[in-house]
């Protein structure tokens, strides 16, 4: 991993606060952020200094998940199961591809309609995959035993 790939890390965990807490994110990170920057070019080393780091952000933007969450936890109980979403993304994509396909616009556009179309079918194989692995984990989960829902999980 790069540091430009740790940056993208805590991009990607800023996007996930709940309105009001990224002004302490962004604070967090203008008083700690330098140890990352100045970690050697030690993989473990970054990815520790990378876990301090996002503890520190954490502890000082007391995060927990909030209405910005979607998937459904012991925390939000009211979100929506992976499979569930999965499968409807999935089949958005599939309606929206049927569309492109049928409503042809012209020759100019055809080549990116085209790379539009293999794009989405490329992400659908993919949301396809993701809710595969989801099954095998619920299958799994279900030899541990029954669902009783998101406040009492199984492991």
């Amino acid at each position: 991993m790069t540091i430009e790939h740790d940056a993208k890390r805590l991009r990607a965990f800023r996007r996930v606060l709940i309105t009001g807490q990224e002004k302490l994110f962004d604070e967090a990170m203008d008083k700690i952020g330098d140890p990352l920057l100045m970690a050697e070019d030690s993989e473990l080393e970054r990815e520790t200094v990378f876990n301090a780091l996002m503890d520190e952000v954490i502890a000082r933007t007391n995060f927990e998940p909030g209405p910005a969450s979607l998937l459904m936890s012991r925390v939000n109980p009211e979100g929506f199961k992976l499979e569930d979403l999965l499968t409807r993304m999935g089949t958005e994509l599939i309606l929206k591809n049927e569309h492109l396909k049928a409503n042809p616009i012209g020759s100019a556009v055809d080549t990116i309609r085209a790379r539009v179309i293999g794009n989405n079918q490329k992400i659908i194989t993919m949301l396809q995959e993701c809710l595969s692995l989801q099954i095998q984990s619920l299958n799994a989960l279900d030899r541990i035993g029954p669902d009783q829902g998101p406040t009492k999980p199984r492991i």
